[in-house]
């Protein structure tokens, strides 16, 4: 118990070391041949050859620290490992097998890979950041952000790009409408809104957001759904109220749509309040029948 794997290297080893893994490597049993003369009457002479058991050193320290060299391998290391006899092993270079050093040069160009995507994503960042007016961020905003960025890690971006669509001035709102002890589970709704990231690819939106009936929509949460603005893609966040409500964001205080009015679907892309004609418009195009 709390055996370690050992490596003793022959040739470069004090006669101390050699003698602690000589005690280390224990004693055997080893046959031990034993020659008898003797002389009889006749004046003959016989001899009589006999086998005993005898104890010796697993490894003499000698046999540690000057091992036979192999002629191809070269000089063995004295191998000890939990649970087998001590051995001799022969090191090879791992850049001399080419499985190995196959796998040496996959794991470095992995490594520089994630070097460079996560240099590009940092530099990323810092561009979404000064588009986004982070110079003219208070002091506890920008606190704010930075805990945000830490517990976020990766999807910090993708909600910077989808700051970026709505324009100037919401990296102050979002602050505002997050509260900092929610972070990172409320925050990640303005990422990922109610459906699952893959189902609203940012280069292949098909139409309003629509959640599954295996999905709720939350009272009190903020999500971020995709939606189009005169013919143009763009994110947009709504906040579901205890009503439950959705209020737009950009005119937060002018109006809300009932979700009951039109089901599951999730209408945006005006910037405020969708009027009547432009929700059954809506509800015309993408073929929706009402709520069950």
């Amino acid at each position: 118990e709390g055996f370690a794997t050992k490596l003793f290297f022959g040739g470069a080893l004090s006669p101390m070391d050699a003698k602690y893994a000589s005690e280390l490597a224990g004693t055997c049993t080893v046959a031990s041949e034993t020659v008898t003369r003797t002389k009889g009457p006749s004046a003959r002479r016989s001899l009589s050859r006999s086998l005993s058991p005898a104890a010796r050193p697993t490894l003499l320290p000698d046999e540690v620290r000057q091992p036979h060299v192999h002629p191809l391998l070269g000089v063995p290391v004295t191998a000890f490992t939990p649970a087998a006899p001590p051995f001799y092993a022969y090191l090879v270079p791992a850049y001399e097998r080419s499985d190995l050093a196959a796998c040496i040069a996959e794991g470095d160009r992995r490594e520089r890979e994630s070097r460079e995507q996560l240099i590009a994503t940092r530099a990323e960042i810092a561009r979404l950041k000064k588009v986004l007016g982070w110079d003219r961020l208070q002091d506890e905003t920008r606190a704010w952000w930075l805990e945000a960025e830490a517990k976020l890690d990766g999807g910090i971006l993708e909600l910077l790009y989808s700051l970026e669509s709505l324009g100037d001035g919401w990296m102050e709102e979002c602050a505002q409408s997050v509260k900092p002890h929610t972070l990172p589970d409320s925050f990640r709704a303005w990422v990922t809104g109610p459906l699952p990231r893959e189902e609203t690819p940012r280069s292949n939106f098909t139409g309003p957001a629509q959640l599954p009936a295996t999905k709720r929509v939350l009272a009190n949460n903020v999500y971020l759904i995709r939606g189009k603005d005169r013919g143009r893609e763009a994110w947009y966040y709504i906040r579901v109220t205890k009503r439950p409500t959705v209020v737009f964001e950009k005119e937060i205080q002018k109006g809300t749509v009932d979700l009951n009015d039109y089901g599951e679907i999730l209408l945006s892309g005006w910037g405020k309040t969708p009027p009547p004609e432009a929700i059954q418009r809506a509800k015309e195009e993408w073929g929706y029948q009402g709520a069950e």
